[in-house]
C-alpha cells in the first residue's frame, strides 16, 4: 500500500463506473496521476463521463492487451473479473473497495459511511452540502456526479471529515473505516446475488453498524444497532421524524420533529422519498454533533439531489424529458409520485431499460404493477450486469411478459428500444429509467422530434 503523503501513478481498469470515477476524483486530488481504462469509452452515452474524467486530467482509454503507462498501482472495478487481460502481469492489483479502505485509512480523518439498500447516493450529497454550511468542506466519496461539489479537490484538513457513500455489493460496505454508520433503506431484491434472501441483510447491516462510534438507521429498523448508540429518523417516535410535508411544482416543504422542536425545510428537491432522504441526512447530522438550533438555521433551498435522479435533459418538442436512475420498483414509484407532482394533470410516459436478471427475478411481477401508473410504457429487452450469475434464471422475455401483463391492465405499452422519440413525445412527459446516462441518446431523440417539428 502506497503512502496517500507520496502518491504515484494509478491505473483504473472499469473506470467510467460512478464508484470508480468518484475514486479517479479522490486520487487526482491528493496528488496522484491516474490513467483509466474501460469498454464503454468510445460510446456516444458515455462521452460525458469521459470528458468529465478528462478535465480532472484523467487519461481514458479503451481496453488494451495492456496499461497506457507502467503503474504503482491498479485498481479494477468490481464488474472487472480478476482475470481480465490488462490485468495481466501486474502484482499490485485492487479493486475499488480496497483502493477506497486504504484512501480512508491513510487520510486518518473521521469517515461518515452513509450504506443502504436505496437512497444512499442522496443522503450521501445532502449530508455533504448541509456540513458544508456549518465546517470545513467534507471529503466526499460519492458514486454520482453533484454539481458545483465533485469538481472540486480539497486535501485533508484539520477538523475535515469524509462522507462516503458505502454500497452494500458483496459486502463493500463493511471493509471501509467508519465513524459513524448510516443505513438509508432495507428491504430486499435489488442485489439479490450478493444477498441471496432478505434474511441475509440484517447481518450484513449489523456488520456494518458494529464498528461505528453512533448508528444513524430508520426507526422501524431500530434492531440493527441493538445495544449501539443510535439515532433513528422516520417514524413519529424517531429522534427525527417527518411531521409534514407539501409538495409543490417547484419542490417541497417538510417539516421535521426533533425532540420537542420544529425544522421547517423549504427545498427545491422533488418527492415524498426525499423528504425521507432529507430526514436520514438530519440524523447524520445530530449524530455527527450538530445541535438541533444549527440545523433550524441552515439553507434547504440551496440543497440539490445527484445528477440522473429526475434530471431534466431537455424537451422534445412541448414533451418534458428527464434522465433518472430509478431501476427497481421502489424506485419507479417514487419517480413517479414526484413527477406527479412536478407536473399534475400531466400525461407522462415511460421508457424503461432493465438491467440484470436476477435483480428482475427479484421483484417479478411488481414491476408491472409499479409502471402501470404511468399513462405509456415502451420496455426494452433487459441487459446483464456483472452481478449476474451462470445460475442466474433466464429473463430474457421480461419485455414480452410485462407488456402483456401491462396491456391486460389497460395500459398502452409496448416492447422497444429507446430509438426514437415518437412514442415518449406523444405525452406531456417522458422519463428514461436506466443504470446508465442518456446524455447522447437524449441529444439525437431532441434532434429527431425537431425535425419532425420542422418538416412542412
Amino acid at each position: 500500500m502506497m503512502d496517500a503523503s507520496s502518491p504515484g501513478n494509478v491505473h483504473l481498469v472499469g473506470c467510467l463506473g460512478s464508484g470508480m470515477a468518484a475514486l479517479a476524483r479522490l486520487y487526482v486530488g491528493l496528488g496522484w496521476a491516474v490513467t483509466g481504462s474501460d469498454a464503454r469509452a468510445l460510446d456516444p452515452d458515455a462521452r460525458a463521463s469521459v470528458d468529465r474524467l478528462e478535465r480532472w486530467g484523467v487519461q481514458v482509454t479503451p481496453h488494451a492487451a495492456q496499461t497506457p503507462t507502467q503503474p504503482d498501482l491498479i485498481v479494477r472495478s468490481l464488474a472487472i473479473p480478476a482475470d481480465h487481460p490488462e490485468l495481466a502481469g501486474h502484482r499490485a492489483v485492487i479493486n475499488r473497495v480496497e483502493a477506497l479502505r486504504d484512501l480512508l485509512a491513510m487520510l486518518d480523518i473521521p469517515v461518515v459511511a452513509i450504506s443502504g439498500v436505496t437512497g444512499k447516493s442522496t443522503v450521501t450529497a445532502l449530508t455533504a452540502q448541509l456540513l458544508d454550511q456549518l465546517c470545513p468542506l467534507p471529503l466526499l466519496y460519492l458514486g454520482a456526479e453533484l454539481p458545483g461539489y465533485t469538481d472540486q479537490f480539497h486535501q485533508a484538513e484539520p477538523d475535515q471529515c469524509a462522507v462516503v457513500e458505502a454500497c452494500e455489493v458483496l459486502g463493500g460496505m463493511s471493509r471501509l473505516p467508519r465513524t459513524i454508520a448510516v443505513i438509508s433503506s432495507v428491504y430486499w431484491g435489488e442485489h439479490p446475488a450478493s444477498y441471496p434472501t432478505p434474511a441475509s441483510l440484517t447481518p450484513a447491516f449489523r456488520d456494518f453498524l458494529a464498528p461505528s462510534r453512533v448508528a444513524v438507521v430508520p426507526y422501524d429498523h431500530r434492531e440493527l444497532a441493538e445495544n449501539h448508540a443510535v439515532v433513528t429518523f422516520g417514524d413519529a417516535r424517531a429522534d427525527i421524524q417527518l411531521a409534514a410535508y407539501e409538495a409543490n411544482p417547484e419542490g417541497f416543504v417538510a417539516t421535521y420533529g426533533v425532540g420537542g422542536n420544529e425544522i421547517v425545510a423549504c427545498t427545491r428537491l422533488h418527492g415524498r422519498h426525499n423528504a425521507g432522504n432529507l430526514a436520514a441526512a438530519l440524523a447524520t447530522l445530530l449524530a455527527y454533533g450538530v445541535p438541533t438550533e444549527a440545523l433550524r438555521g441552515l439553507d434547504y433551498s440551496a440543497l440539490k439531489p445527484p445528477r440522473r435522479r429526475l434530471e431534466r435533459v431537455g424537451d422534445l418538442g412541448r414533451t418534458a424529458l428527464y434522465d433518472d436512475f430509478a431501476h427497481n420498483p421502489l424506485q419507479i414509484a417514487a419517480t413517479h409520485q414526484a413527477l406527479r407532482e412536478m407536473h399534475p394533470g400531466a400525461s407522462i410516459a415511460v421508457h424503461f431499460q432493465p438491467r440484470g436478471f436476477e435483480r428482475l427475478h427479484a421483484f417479478g411481477p411488481r414491476y408491472a404493477e409499479t409502471l402501470g401508473l404511468f399513462d405509456r410504457v415502451v420496455v426494452a429487452p433487459p441487459m446483464r450486469t456483472f452481478e449476474d450469475t451462470s445460475a442466474t434464471v433466464d429473463e430474457s422475455k421480461f419485455a414480452d411478459t410485462i407488456v402483456t401483463d401491462l396491456r391486460h391492465r389497460g395500459v398502452d405499452a409496448r416492447v422497444g428500444g429507446l430509438a426514437d422519440a415518437d412514442e415518449l413525445a406523444s405525452c406531456d412527459v417522458a422519463c428514461v429509467l436506466d443504470i446508465l446516462p442518456i446524455t447522447a441518446t437524449a441529444a439525437r431523440l431532441r434532434a429527431h422530434q425537431n425535425e419532425i417539428a420542422t418538416t412542412p
